[in-house]
């Protein structure tokens, strides 16, 4: 799997990875409370691995030695931690929570990669397959056009015998790749190597820095972390609206951090928290009504952080049955285009033969 193969050549490249980053967030975990305890972990730990990692660790320690408090300094060293881990440490912090945060966080990392792996489609592999064969049929195409369509033209002018339709239609689709080989193969194959870079692109940013590419229009997106948030601050008796804050502070702009802004005005207004995430779209109403009924019978926390897991195993679920579809079909395709191009091949031996036993 792709997914597999990349974790493992970030971990041999020392880039941060869920292994390194599980690790990291059990340290941390382990030294609340010991500050002393924590800073010599960190020292440890960086001395064991190898840069940029060990930088990056290094950086962390001193920015704690400072006396600033750990979200700050996980936010002075970027990409070291996903930032929807970095949002939960702030609110661990805020709550007094911050080591059950942590502990969850690593185990929540921990299970990213196996999820992502169950999902069984791997893009990156399947672009690539698709790019093997489109070369691979330029390369035929291009033979075909240059060697055998005049051979063919010429036997077949020879016995006075029509070209099948199919053969026709495949020399008429390769006299236009030849006519306008340089308007037609460039941006195709630049487009499909585009896509390719892009997964590679995207694949990497997931797994080093737990971002998913244009998640910041996307409002839906960040809601199971949020309500992951959120159910911590109404078990400590924290202000949502201070959540919601850290949280829209945190985003990058876009779409999303403009809708969590709107959610966190309206429950500063006095709205309900869960009234104003279906006003803003960020809920639908079977889960608003979820919400409404676990708030009515005093545990809206339990409510909040079990729909934050539905909600993450519908998606991935859904994940599992597109891939179950897109892979196949696109394989299929590239099927019917080979079926296309030898039956355009062999249909006219086949009608010449033919021909020749029903002669006179």
């Amino acid at each position: 799997m792709t997914s597999t193969y990349l974790q493992t050549t970030l971990f041999f490249m020392n880039r941060p990875e869920p292994i390194r980053q599980t690790s990291l967030l059990m340290l941390l975990a382990a030294g609340i409370g010991n500050s002393a305890a924590m800073i010599d972990g960190l020292r440890t730990l960086a001395n064991s691995s190898k840069s940029p990692w060990s930088d990056r660790i290094h950086s962390l320690r001193a920015l704690l030695e400072q006396g600033l408090p750990l979200s700050a300094a996980l936010a002075g060293n970027p990409d070291m931690l996903p930032e929807q881990t970095v949002q939960a440490i702030r609110v661990g912090e805020m709550t007094g929570t911050l080591r059950d945060v942590l502990t969850e966080e690593a185990g929540r990392l921990s299970k990213s990669g196996d999820e992502h792996s169950s999902i069984g489609f791997d893009f990156i592999g399947t672009m690539l397959y698709v790019n093997a064969v489109a070369v691979v049929l330029i390369v035929i195409l291009s033979f075909i056009t240059i060697n055998q369509v005049p051979k063919l033209k010429k036997i077949f002018e020879d016995f006075d015998t029509e070209l099948p339709g199919t053969t026709q239609s495949l020399i008429f689709a390769t006299d236009f790749a030849v006519d306008y080989a340089l308007l037609v193969f460039p941006p195709i194959l630049a487009i499909m190597a585009g896509l390719t870079l892009f997964a590679l692109w995207a694949t990497y940013q997931k797994v080093s820095a737990g971002r998913v590419v244009f998640s910041e229009h996307w409002g839906r997106f960040w809601i199971p972390d949020v309500l992951r948030l959120l159910s911590i601050s109404v078990a400590t008796g924290y202000p949502l609206s201070e959540t919601l804050h850290i949280v829209q502070r945190d985003m990058r702009p876009g779409l999303a951090a403009r809708s969590y802004s709107a959610l966190r005005s309206a429950v500063e207004g006095g709205t309900d928290c869960v009234s104003a995430m279906l006003q803003c779209g960020l809920l639908k109403s079977r889960e608003a009504n979820f919400l409404h009924a676990s708030q009515r019978n005093g545990h809206l926390d339990w409510g909040l952080s079990h729909l934050a897991r539905h909600i993450e195993r519908r998606r991935l679920v859904w994940f599992q049955h597109f891939s179950a579809v897109l892979q196949p079909a696109m394989i299929l395709l590239m099927g019917f285009i080979v079926l296309y191009v030898v039956t355009g091949l062999f249909l006219p031996m086949i009608k010449l033969q033919a021909g020749l036993l029903s002669g006179p």
